[in-house]
């Protein structure tokens, strides 16, 4: 050890992480919620990214991505959306045990359930359900996180 003194971090690891997450979610085509997730290693050696969108192989259809009213025989956005958390747990093929997922969206119910299901050990959400138009019911997933041993927390990040 020497006695000089050493530089501070200009910023913590978890801002980083949610910042990431917003530059990612920039690549969604999704012409009114582009969300981003970043799911990081315990170590911090590995990372995994994804966005909303459609399958691959699904070409991005404009007229799909900006009809939502659900009808029978046509498209909508969300009968072919993959939510980000969902790309990210793909894109990583490997075991999420412990890992730390950075999300720009409060997660719905169903990614909730993946989460757990995989072992992803802490949760950061940057915008709240009351910012979002799906229907989320906070409580419910509060309380499966909490069943599901996995720290659930709101960050904020300035992005200016």
């Amino acid at each position: 050890m020497t006695d000089r003194p050493t530089l501070p971090k200009p910023q913590d690891w978890d801002t980083v992480m949610m910042r990431m997450a917003f530059v990612i979610a920039s690549m969604s085509k999704d012409p009114t919620t582009q969300v981003g997730a970043v799911l990081v290693s315990p170590d911090r050696t590995r990372i995994s990214v994804g966005y909303n969108g459609f399958p691959r192989r699904i070409p991005d259809v404009a007229a799909w991505w900006h009809n939502r009213q659900e009808s029978a025989g046509e498209f909508s956005k969300y009968d072919l959306v993959r939510h980000a958390e969902m790309n990210a747990i793909t894109q990583a093929k490997t075991d999420l045990e412990g890992w730390s997922l950075y999300v720009t969206h409060h997660p719905c119910g169903e990614c909730a359930k993946n989460i757990v299901a995989e072992g992803i050990a802490r949760v950061f959400y940057a915008r709240d359900v009351d910012s979002i138009t799906m229907p989320i019911d906070h409580e419910k997933i509060c309380r499966l996180f909490e069943i599901g041993g996995v720290q659930f927390q709101q960050l904020v990040v300035d992005m200016t």
